[in-house]
């Protein structure tokens, strides 16, 4: 019973494991906040994706962001464990929760600038 006690307590870094399903909870909740914001306020245009319903779908929600939410999902658990560490500071559920939003939020504006940047580059004509 000692090994397993020990292996939990660096697994979790000394918080109990009921913290960390709530910070858990909480950074996927800002996470979700930000993924459905992004996906309903999506371009229905068909020039832009064809296959992008005019109405809201859960079906075309899930298949269109499950490895968005899969990398969330791997993120949080690192962010959760080693925020103490890299940071210095405790943890706490507004940190989750804000931390769960800025993170997907980076994504979205990563996702748009390499969109912009690359029309750029399709624009200039190296054949000068």
């Amino acid at each position: 019973m000692e090994f397993q006690d020990e292996f939990v307590f660096h697994l979790t870094g000394g918080n109990s494991i009921a913290f960390h399903l709530a910070a858990f909870f909480f950074m996927l909740f800002g996470a979700l906040i930000t993924v459905l914001y992004d996906f309903q306020t999506r371009s229905t245009n068909a020039n832009d994706n064809p296959d992008t319903p005019k109405d809201w779908s859960w079906a075309y929600f899930w298949r269109e962001n499950r490895w968005r939410i899969a990398l969330d999902l791997l993120m949080a658990m690192v962010v959760i464990r080693f925020f103490t560490d890299f940071t210095g500071k405790p943890l706490s559920m507004g940190y989750c929760f804000l931390i769960g939003v800025v993170f997907d939020a980076m994504l979205v504006i990563y996702r748009k600038l390499r969109k912009r940047i690359m029309s750029i580059f399709e624009n200039i004509n190296f054949n000068t």
